[in-house]
């Protein structure tokens, strides 16, 4: 497909766009049986599945963007240092990338809900909260990380890599 590959930005891009996408699309299909339920309780305050997987992935690119560039920076750090080359060790990164900052995103947003004026004494434990969301990091992980690897870090081992 390519002969030298991309520039790591653009792999980061296009891993950054694919996996905040698979992540909307994981969760609403997580959450689909219960958020018809919720429609058919308050028809008034519900949006389109369809609306709530667009803002769900803009806010994860956003969020995923700014917050995994250290992580991707040091997976590939690490990569060219040693000439790795293997897909295990992109979506391995991949993953834990997205499952610590997923985790610790959902973490922190329940802990500021937590301290709102508005919290709810019954909510779940805060640890709780961030490894339900954890499971929906773990596909778009490893779609980010595969990604990654086809467009840049395949090319790392043979000392092609773009620039």
């Amino acid at each position: 497909m390519f002969r030298r590959g991309l520039h790591p930005v653009v792999g980061y891009v296009c891993a950054v766009l694919v996996g905040s996408a698979t992540f909307a699309v994981t969760a609403m299909l997580v959450q689909l049986s219960a958020y018809r339920e919720f429609m058919t309780q308050y028809p008034q305050h519900t949006l389109p599945p369809i609306t709530i997987m667009l803002i769900t992935f803009l806010v994860a690119t956003f969020i995923a963007f700014f917050s995994a560039a250290l992580p991707v920076l040091l997976i590939h750090w690490i990569a060219k240092r040693w000439a790795i080359s293997n897909v295990w060790y992109y979506v391995a990164g991949g993953v834990l990338t997205a499952v610590l900052l997923g985790s610790f995103s959902a973490l922190s947003w329940a802990l500021f809900m937590r301290l709102s004026p508005y919290a709810s004494p019954d909510a779940p434990p805060l640890f709780t909260q961030a490894a339900y969301v954890a499971q929906f990091c773990v596909p778009s992980g490893i779609v980010s990380g595969l990604i990654y690897w086809l467009l840049t870090g395949r090319f790392v081992a043979r000392g092609k890599g773009a620039p």
